[in-house]
């Protein structure tokens, strides 16, 4: 609220304050101002010490998801703001770059806050090499702040191998994917208490994978979604020929290993239809994630 005090006494509000149904609102609503004011001034130790502060001087600051649900509306209205500044200003000037990055940066820090709204949750990104689970679990760990956690570096990691070295075929046996799926289910729990989610991007090929990542998962199925990546065989094979060019690949899976694993893929017919999602890959990055924000917040 704006309230400025002149010499002679006279005192200006916000012109809000005209309408008492536009100045009164939930309190967690003008707490979430500051908390994203925080976070946005990379503070976010401060934003959790004013939430802590306000639960224990009695006051109810609301969940950690209605919280951030008003945070992502507070920085969408002030990157909007932003945004209209920056189209009053003169193109190719110093300050529209300004207020367009400002723009930018509240728009993200949006986003981040939305996802923090759908917490807690496990999005596991599955399917076949090469369905490009790899680059959406990416996107989303950029955007969601959330821990990206992948069976590729970490099976190379239990393996004594650093991650763009290739692992012999004995690793992939079915002894060691076990010990490689269980150990994916506790790093996702710790994820959990650490940040309430976690995005989780392995095939997930085999039915005896699933049960033993979820042997190592010590949460609530009910917080885990499967999105399951798809794309035609010919998307599958060029993706896979041309990664296999790559030196900074951590994937061994060659063309011969996706078309092997496109005949022997265990459907999930385990998971409750409920928790599965099946996402087309073969478009754009931005329409993909585009379908799956919409899926999450229909499904959630």
């Amino acid at each position: 609220m704006e309230h400025v005090v002149f010499h002679d006494g006279i005192e200006i509000f916000d012109c809000v304050e005209f309408d008492p149904a536009l100045r009164r609102t939930d309190t967690a609503a003008d707490l979430a101002f500051l908390v994203m004011e925080l976070h946005g001034a990379d503070r976010p130790d401060l934003a959790e010490e004013v939430i802590s502060a306000y639960g224990a001087a009695g006051g109810d600051p609301g969940d950690a998801a209605l919280l951030s649900f008003y945070a992502t509306y507070r920085a969408l209205v002030r990157a909007k703001l932003a945004y209209l500044d920056a189209n009053a200003l003169p193109e190719d000037s110093a300050e529209r770059d300004h207020a367009r990055s400002d723009g930018d940066r509240l728009f993200a820090l949006a986003e981040r806050f939305a996802w923090r709204a759908r917490l807690p949750l496990v999005l596991v990104i599955c399917g076949i090499a090469a369905s490009g689970k790899t680059e959406v679990a990416r996107n989303l760990a950029r955007a969601s702040g959330l821990a990206h956690l992948s069976s590729d570096p970490l099976r190379k990691r239990l393996a004594g191998l650093t991650p763009h070295e290739h692992a012999p075929l004995e690793r992939y046996s079915d002894e060691f994917s076990r010990r490689t799926y269980r150990a994916l289910g506790q790093e996702t729990t710790e994820a959990i208490r650490r940040d309430g989610g976690a995005l989780v991007d392995a095939t997930f090929r085999r039915r005896r994978d699933r049960d033993a990542f979820r042997e190592g998962l010590d949460t609530d199925p009910g917080l885990v979604l499967f999105i399951e990546c798809r794309a035609p065989t010919r998307v599958l094979l060029q993706r896979a020929e041309t990664r296999a060019r790559r030196a900074d690949s951590t994937s061994d899976a060659a063309p011969a290993d996706v078309a092997a694993q496109l005949e022997a893929f265990d459907p999930l017919d385990e998971i409750d239809p409920q928790r599965h999602v099946a996402l087309r890959t073969d478009r754009s990055l931005v329409e993909i994630v585009d379908d799956l924000h919409a899926l999450l917040d229909t499904r959630l």
